[in-house]
């Protein structure tokens, strides 16, 4: 999304992946939903995740009058909830086009399986197939980026105005500034930083062949989500797990069926040799919230900010100070095809020096430096 975004604003990209084919990690999986965040106020966060559902449903349906092959499926996605969050769904003044309470049977009908309790349906939501919409963005790129593949960076210094990108065959590339959009592993590129990401195992069983869940024709989320039938493929999951295992495990499998079961009123079976299985990572914050913008100076901060905790006017203290083309794009967890469009605009602002697209207070929620400031106001 990034490297797209900013060719489209006329930047010179070179995109670095060590992986062999792009969209290897969470991005490769055969199905994502678009839908934005269950949420019954109108908080910062649940502000970012309404604003990026709609800018990224609005740019998928553009994209997709380019590219028919785009798998974009805006079959709208069903949100299903318990008694309570029933009740907090119906005091919010939900206008129809974004979200509409559904009975039971209503969910049945729309779904086409028996389901055994309510939902919020989201008419303009849908889903995809990451991958594909990875290699549709590469193919609009064609000419304009260079890409690099299996080429793995380790190293970042700051030399003579520029980055140097380094790994252990020596140096790569020497440019002026940096995206970190790498998940987890941008952390190793930022020794010392307080920006923490953390990583969470995740476990998709894919169904081969299953009549009765094939009668599934629009997203359903619970614990877990089931899609309908993508490509000759339905998805269930994904499993959560602090693991650092990539191997698939049997057990994940047995909790996606049990999660499945337990929403519907009839029961549908479901083998295990009837299934495939996908691994892979998510990063996500301690705040469940993106991390993005330009990276903070951290030296700057504690000789400045030491004494946040005093509660002292913001005009009191200096401007912040940053890494000068160094950007960070991560931790975007289970929410990635929603939050990513809104993310990489903000880099493309940052870099080619436009007026932001975000609001201020926005901005501040996924703030790479936020982590560090809640810390030294909480210093005493």
């Amino acid at each position: 999304f990034t490297a797209w975004m900013l060719i489209n604003r006329g930047v010179r990209v070179s995109l670095f992946d060590k992986a062999p084919d792009v969209a290897s990690g969470a991005s490769g999986n055969p199905c994502g939903l678009v839908m934005p965040r269950f949420s019954n106020d109108f908080s910062l966060d649940a502000q970012f995740y309404y604003n990026a559902f709609t800018q990224t449903t609005a740019w998928l349906s553009k994209l997709k009058k380019s590219y028919a092959e785009l798998n974009w499926q805006q079959t709208g996605v069903i949100q299903l909830l318990n008694q309570g969050q029933l009740g907090k769904a119906a005091r919010v003044a939900y206008p129809d086009y974004f979200a509409q309470i559904l009975t039971k049977e209503q969910v049945s009908e729309k779904s086409a399986l028996p389901v055994n309790s309510a939902g919020l349906y989201f008419p303009r939501a849908g889903y995809l197939s990451p991958k594909q919409l990875c290699e549709v963005m590469l193919q609009e790129l064609r000419g304009k980026v260079s890409l690099q593949l299996q080429t793995e960076i380790t190293q970042l210094n700051r030399v003579s105005e520029k980055w140097l990108l380094s790994n252990e065959l020596g140096d790569v590339a020497g440019v002026d500034a940096v995206v970190l959009a790498n998940s987890y592993m941008a952390e190793q590129l930022l020794p010392g930083s307080s920006i923490n990401i953390e990583k969470n195992r995740g476990q998709l069983s894919m169904i081969k062949a299953n009549t009765e869940l094939q009668q599934c024709q629009v997203p359903l989320v619970y614990e877990s989500y089931v899609t309908p039938p993508l490509a000759g493929i339905q998805t269930l999951g994904a499993s959560y797990a602090a693991d650092a295992q990539l191997t698939v495990c049997e057990d994940d499998h047995v909790k996606n069926i049990l999660k499945l079961q337990q929403i519907l009123s009839e029961k549908i079976d479901i083998s295990l040799e009837q299934l495939d299985a996908r691994v892979s990572f998510r990063a996500y914050s301690q705040d469940r919230m993106p991390i993005v913008g330009a990276v903070h100076d951290e030296t700057f901060y504690q000789q400045n900010y030491a004494d946040l905790h005093h509660g002292r006017q913001r005009t009191q203290y200096p401007e912040a100070r940053y890494h000068a083309g160094l950007y960070v794009n991560v931790a975007h967890g289970s929410r990635g095809l929603v939050s990513s469009l809104p993310s990489a605009r903000l880099i493309a602002d940052l870099i080619t020096d436009t007026p932001l697209s975000m609001s201020s207070t926005l901005l501040s929620r996924i703030h790479p430096a936020r982590f560090l400031v809640r810390k030294l106001k909480k210093s005493v």
